[in-house]
């Protein structure tokens, strides 16, 4: 429970950090296609850790040629520190390169989906104080990107949606991507290395 607290915590202080303001965003995703985004990134997920720890194994071997074949002796369950060490470093930093790359392969394939694209678009709109029954189908996406001072930002009169730049596609996706590439990579493919140059006898 206190582990689970603490995660929770430095997960939250984090996302505080990285990407001010993710709970109230977190609050207009109520898309059901969020759903099919999960189902899709945590396979991603898996498939780029996967991929990425067989890379970091290959490295290994270049540097230490007489373990070249015996990645079943390396998983397998072993007393000696430096064993324990080295996996643990070849194996749970990839988590957070993975993650990375898993959200944004997810992203722009849910983007090739036209109504994917369009729920998603529609969450990064906020709606102007409503004046009567107002309906989003109604709104003109394209002035939801001007000032909020717009006045035409529907068909009729009346105050423009805001559009949220931080739950678009492009600047969501460009942001992400900038994490992953200057924290994500890095530091997870980085603590891998230095894992896979460890030694270490597997005798």
């Amino acid at each position: 429970m206190v582990r689970h607290s603490l995660v929770a915590f430095v997960s939250q202080f984090l996302m505080d950090r990285l990407r001010p303001g993710w709970r109230e965003r977190k609050e207009r995703r109520r898309s059901p296609w969020h759903l099919l985004k999960l189902l899709i990134m945590f396979p991603l997920m898996g498939g780029a850790g996967y991929l990425l720890f067989h890379l970091v194994w290959l490295i290994h071997n270049v540097v230490y040629p007489e373990h070249a074949g015996r990645l079943g002796a390396f998983l397998a369950e072993h007393e000696d520190t430096a064993v324990i060490v080295s996996r643990g470093l070849m194996i749970f930093p990839l988590f957070l390169p993975s993650l990375g790359i898993g959200m944004l392969t997810t992203n722009l394939l849910l983007w090739c989906i036209p109504l994917a694209r369009r729920a998603f678009e529609a969450e990064a709109i906020i709606p102007p104080e409503p004046e009567g029954d107002d309906d989003v189908s109604d709104w003109d996406f394209e002035s939801a990107g001007e000032s909020p001072e717009s006045e035409t930002g529907r068909s009729g009169a009346g105050p423009a949606p805001v559009l949220n730049r931080e739950m678009t596609f492009r600047d969501g996706s460009l942001k992400l991507l900038r994490i992953t590439l200057k924290y994500l990579i890095p530091i997870g493919c980085g603590l891998a290395l230095i894992g896979a140059m460890m030694p270490f006898d597997l005798e």
